[in-house]
């Protein structure tokens, strides 16, 4: 044990032999071992001959031997013993550090199953203490309705352990998902013990449990997707995935495409090949990604196009690992794009060789004209016309109506019917056109596509036309006419006669004057109304009562028509304005009464009707109705009615079926475009024997509109000291103006026609205050008249008196500075009205 041999030891002394590290601690214990008997070191460090420690367990005993004490000394070598115990207790304390701080849960059980211990993360997974968990046992954490569980206790009843993964149970009731691992040991006594360890894999678990549910979707997608999907290496010499579309749209087995990755640039069309593998080359740059259309050749050589997406995928080194990407059959699409190619292509033509003007208008201004607008509107290239609005080139008399389309085609994307308007072109000439309009799209905005077609000649024609056609209404009318100004001039002469006869009563004279006066107002209204018809005048749309307008008619037919024919009328109260034009209105329903009266040669009833209706209930009917409300005006008789052959043509312009002589067969023409030109619908009903009603509709304007009352012609007494210049040729007209004026304190002064008017003038200019003058004079005209003073004074005032005035001139005589118009037969105090009228606006102005 000490290395020395028995020679060596014999005669020595015990720490002689250098047995202890330390002599002087070798010399204490010896005199310790003298005084004791018995003396044990169960660790003493000893020292070998050579110099190594070794750990022994020291016994000693004193006995006395012939009267001498003998120290007997027992040396046991428990070196290794020793070693051993450090090893355990380093194990020991590993496996406690192990124990401590695992990070799986770990319980150890007892011979008879009782959990005996369990470590800090065991408590964490299950939440509880360790003394809770004890006393619920192990039956409380394990899942019992888990189908593994019962496998998992066979194979460690087998075999003494097991391992695999289970469903654990929180104190909370919340399912963990573990990988657990049991085993069997003996412990120091000998018994049998067991150890489980859980791992949460709870997470790992949702996470697989999402990457398969992700990987299910992917593949449902990709195989089902009409689209090719495929994964690919970056070099292109390794296919990972293509989904089952390819073989759709290459017509080629997918199978195929895995043998030999290689071979798809041979599935290219050759023009594009180049191109495409280009392309693909550059999808290896960082941050790059592909977006190509080309075609590619199936195996029996049709061509289809197709559009390919790839993009990259790298690791986390930001390394490339891979290209995906989607392929998309773009065929269709492609035969779509050529097809609307060369539709547009066709489209353009149209619109540029187009005889109708077509102009695009997006954001307030005009964004595309063809060469027919161009010429239109007089301008020598499209950039005089762009970027100017719709409402530059509109006549001050639509400007309104043509906002509201653009407003309602913008706002509402309704397309707007045709209508008639007035244009300005560059020169400044007016024109009339016919405008259609479409909402549409330009350039990704909202925009109106107008369709303009010039029918200034057509507008005269028609004008020719109506003025026709109205000479046929008055020549039909011409009998009662006659009859009924022979009536009036009877009763004139009567009453005269009466006059003279009773000059001396005056109760009597008061009364015939009365009824002379109350005969010339009729007969001066009858004319205003021939008038009416006969006259040229351009199309003035204004707020129109249709029952104030109907009633002036039907006072004229009952004058005119024959007794045998009676009128019976109908029209609400507060019946809404329409915007038209009265002369055109009048001529629609007076044609209509003329050929219901000739319907009815042995007399009858013709009613008169106006009512309104909601747009959608005349949408009903028409289609295109798109106002809120319209007014429905009907014409009824009771009279011969028509076949289906004559409804079907009774619009044709000169289609009648009167005789010879009898009729033009322009009338119903001249209501249909009548209807038309206001944007208004129109429908018979009629039966043979049965009558004829027709129904025109005319909108109702969406804002509220009102019509200026008409100038009072009431007795107007009030008078003044100015001097006034009357011009006029017939004696007995001009006596009875400078009486009536100097019987209200004016001075007048007279002229016979222009010739004398413009020498008065030159003598009393600083005078006159006012020239009043006839518009037809001989000589000099009216017109003459006026521009020889304008040029004698600039601020001459003028009032201008005629039994008709032409629309033409008088707008020019408006815009030359006229004052006022009378109309003829007037009455006194309409003439004194006027006069003071434009005197107190000169003293305002002045």
């Amino acid at each position: 044990m000490l290395g020395y041999s028995l020679d060596e030891l014999i005669g020595k002394r015990l720490w002689e032999i250098r047995a202890f590290h330390d002599a002087a601690a070798s010399r204490s214990r010896f005199k310790e071992l003298q005084q004791e008997e018995y003396i044990r070191y169960e660790d003493l460090p000893l020292q070998t001959k050579d110099g190594q420690s070794r750990q022994v367990e020291f016994v000693s005993n004193v006995y006395l031997v012939k009267g001498k004490k003998v120290i007997q000394c027992n040396i046991r070598d428990i070196t290794e013993r020793k070693q051993l115990e450090v090893h355990l207790e380093a194990s020991e304390e590993r496996y406690h550090l192990l124990f401590e701080n695992s990070i799986d849960a770990i319980f150890l059980t007892s011979p008879d199953g009782r959990i005996s211990a369990v470590n800090p993360a065991a408590c964490q997974m299950f939440g509880g203490t360790e003394e809770e968990i004890k006393r619920a046992g192990r039956n409380a954490i394990v899942d019992s309705s888990d189908p593994r569980l019962g496998l998992a206790l066979e194979e460690r009843a087998r075999t003494g352990k097991f391992a695999g993964e289970l469903t654990f149970l929180h104190r909370n009731g919340t399912r963990i998902s573990g990988e657990v691992s049991t085993a069997q040991y003996n412990d120091k006594e000998g018994d049998v013990r067991s150890s489980m360890i859980i791992r949460d894999i709870t997470e790992r678990k949702r996470t697989e449990n999402a990457l398969r549910e992700s990987d299910e979707k992917f593949h449902q997608l990709a195989d089902n997707i009409t689209d090719a999907f495929w994964i690919r290496s970056p070099d292109m010499s390794e296919v990972h995935y293509v989904s089952p579309a390819f073989e759709r749209i290459w017509g080629r087995s997918v199978e195929s495409l895995f043998a030999n990755p290689q071979q798809w640039p041979e599935f290219i069309l050759a023009e594009d090949r180049e191109r495409v593998l280009g392309a693909f080359a550059g999808l290896t740059e960082v941050g790059s990604s592909l977006d190509i259309e080309y075609r590619i050749v199936r195996p029996a050589g049709e061509i289809r196009w197709v559009r390919v997406r790839g993009f990259q995928v790298r690791d986390a080194a930001h390394k490339l690992i891979r290209h995906i990407g989607i392929v998309t059959d773009i065929t269709d699409r492609k035969q779509v794009e050529v097809h609307l190619q060369q539709s547009e292509e066709r489209y353009r033509r149209l619109v540029e060789f187009s005889p109708s003007a077509i102009m695009v208008h997006s954001l307030g201004k005009f964004v595309y004209v063809n060469p027919a607008a161009i010429k239109l509107l007089g301008a020598s290239d499209a950039s005089e016309l762009l970027g100017k609005s719709i409402l530059d080139i509109a006549h001050p008399d639509y400007k309104e109506l043509v906002r509201a389309g653009l407003a309602t085609g913008i706002n509402e994307s309704m397309v707007l019917s045709s209508v008639e308007e007035k244009f300005i072109r560059l020169d400044q000439t007016v024109i009339d056109v016919e405008v259609g309009a479409l909402p549409i799209e330009y350039d990704g905005m909202p925009a109106i596509q107008y369709v303009v077609r010039d029918i200034t000649q057509q507008k005269r024609l028609q004008q020719q036309l109506v003025l026709s056609q109205k000479g046929e209404s008055i020549g039909t009318l011409a009998g009662g006419i006659a009859h009924d100004f022979n009536n009036i001039l009877g009763i004139i002469l009567g009453y005269t006669f009466l006059i003279a006869k009773n000059k001396s009563d005056a109760p009597k004279l008061a009364e015939n004057i009365a009824a002379i006066n109350q005969t010339v107002q009729r007969g001066a209204a009858l004319v205003r109304q021939i008038l009416t018809f006969a006259r040229k005048t351009d199309v003035t749309f204004e707020p129109i009562s249709l029952t104030e307008l109907a009633q002036e008619l039907i006072s004229m037919f009952q004058q005119t028509f024959p007794k045998i024919i009676t009128f019976t009328t109908l029209f609400p109260k507060d019946l809404p304005f329409i915007l038209a034009d009265k002369t055109q209105i009048d001529q629609a329903i007076l044609n209509l009464c003329v050929n219901a009266r000739d319907a009815m040669p042995t007399g009858g009833s013709i009613t008169i009707k106006a009512e309104e209706h909601t747009g959608e209930r005349v949408k009903e009917q028409f289609p295109a109705a798109d106002q809120d409300s319209y007014i429905c005006l009907s014409v009824s008789d009771n009279g011969e009615g028509m076949n289906e052959e004559v409804r079907r043509r009774m619009f044709d312009p000169f289609f009648t079926t009167k005789p010879q002589g009898k009729g033009t067969g322009l009338g119903l023409s001249v209501v249909y475009g009548v209807v038309q030109s206001h944007r208004g619908f129109i429908n018979v009903e009629s039966e043979v024997g049965q009558g004829t009603t027709f129904r025109l509709y005319f909108p109702v304007p969406n804002a509220s509109v009102t019509r200026a009352d008409a100038r009072p012609v009431k007795q107007f007494e009030s008078g003044g000291t100015e001097t006034i210049l009357v011009v006029e040729d017939e004696s007995l007209l001009l006596e009875m103006v400078r009486f009536l004026l100097e019987s209200k304190g004016y001075k007048v002064l007279v002229a016979h026609d222009g010739a004398e008017a413009i020498e008065q003038y030159k003598n009393h200019r600083q005078e006159i205050a006012l020239v009043l003058t006839d518009l037809g004079l001989p000589k000099m005209t009216g017109a003459e008249e006026f521009k020889r003073l304008k040029e004698i004074d600039p601020d001459v005032k003028v009032v201008f008196a005629s039994g008709f005035i032409d629309p033409d001139v008088k707008s020019e005589l408006q815009k030359g500075g006229a004052d006022d118009f009378l109309q003829k037969p007037y009455m006194a105090g309409e003439i004194l009205q006027v006069v003071r009228s434009a005197l107190d606006k000169q003293r305002a102005e002045g």
